[in-house]
């Protein structure tokens, strides 16, 4: 079985700990996430839980949470286009399609593909989507009749994953390093992970570039599947958010201007200190200090916390924003103030 996802493809989503967080919740009137990002928390909240009886997401980006509702509506059902690095930087601030699915990293910013590879992903977007081959038949003509053959007869997500594999089973048959070597496309398949190659995830790995080709690729018949269309990946997951019936409300104000409602629970996940990523100038200290001073309980996401406050849950998990962009362990907790350490469950 698939495992679920929660919310929308967000840079430092809480996608993966969204139900520890959820438990960890009092029961309340309304969910409030001040900091929303990709909703993960009110995502699964609403789906998994009768905790709340409605929603409120925040952000002050304004985006995501009109994104979020519009998921839940079912607005990017029909939603196909291609964005190109050209589209992406003139749509990223306005399009929220643009933003989730084509941004590197879900950072908003940056183009998903590197220029070598976006004509290649072009062309299988164009199979996938429109089982139109015209695009790769001119760019990489070789492959194009095992792509049909593994496609045929399959649905949009079976030929996502059946060109990926079509992909990787051409390589095998040409069985050369040089061969998987001469295309950026190519070198884009995975690798089944032995202990071998520990840590090596995908050829082009950055590990690999000290190694010699035959340490890393030993027998071509390791080859897995191309890395096809992580854009596609995410729109998938986008529209499976759909739930119709959804007492859901947003807003894009800063946290400092919420006003309090008896039964809300408030949740917020703000950008961490000290970790970087996200491109924007945060005050943690006056964050702090605006939740030291509510005479209501705020749950707060967070891998450090001042010392009057406390934490009623933790978990370690791996965190790719510690400033180089390298994954590392780290603790994250749930913090309230210590004046409220009676909610502690």
């Amino acid at each position: 079985m698939a495992k679920k996802s929660w919310g929308l493809p967000y840079m430092g989503s809480k996608n993966t700990i969204a139900k520890d967080i959820v438990d960890t919740l009092p029961k309340g009137e309304r969910l409030v996430e001040l900091f929303c990002g990709g909703c993960s928390i009110t995502d699964y909240a609403l789906k998994n839980t009768s905790k709340f009886e409605r929603f409120l997401v925040n952000d002050l980006n304004g985006w995501s949470p009109q994104a979020y509702v519009k998921a839940l509506n079912g607005g990017f059902n029909d939603e196909e286009r291609w964005i190109s690095r050209q589209d992406f930087f003139r749509l990223k601030d306005t399009d929220p399609y643009a933003h989730m699915c084509f941004s590197f990293g879900n950072n908003g910013k940056t183009y998903m593909y590197n220029p070598a590879l976006e004509p290649y992903k072009r062309a299988l977007h164009h199979i996938i989507f429109w089982e139109n081959y015209g695009p790769m038949e001119d760019l990489c003509p070789q492959v194009v009749d095992i792509i049909k053959e593994y496609c045929k007869g399959k649905d949009r997500k079976g030929r996502r994953l059946a060109s990926g594999y079509a992909v990787a089973d051409h390589i095998k048959q040409k069985g050369s390093i040089e061969y998987w070597q001469s295309n950026p496309m190519f070198r884009t398949v995975k690798v089944k992970w032995t202990p071998e190659r520990r840590g090596i995830t995908t050829l082009e790995d950055p590990k690999t570039t000290q190694l010699d080709p035959q340490q890393v690729l030993p027998s071509l018949v390791s080859l897995e599947r191309l890395e096809s269309l992580v854009s596609l990946e995410r729109l998938e997951r986008v529209q499976s958010l759909q739930s119709l019936e959804s007492p859901v409300e947003t807003s894009s104000m800063s946290y400092a201007d919420y006003k309090y409602r008896d039964g809300d629970v408030i949740y917020c996940d703000p950008p961490y200190k000290n970790t970087g990523g996200y491109g924007i100038q945060f005050d943690t200290d006056a964050f702090w200090d605006w939740v030291r001073t509510r005479n209501y309980p705020v749950y707060v996401s967070e891998y450090q916390a001042p010392e009057d406050f406390v934490s009623i849950w933790s978990n370690e998990k791996r965190s790719l924003f510690n400033g180089k962009g390298l994954s590392k362990p780290v603790v994250e907790h749930l913090f309230i103030h210590e004046k409220f350490k009676i909610y502690k469950q």
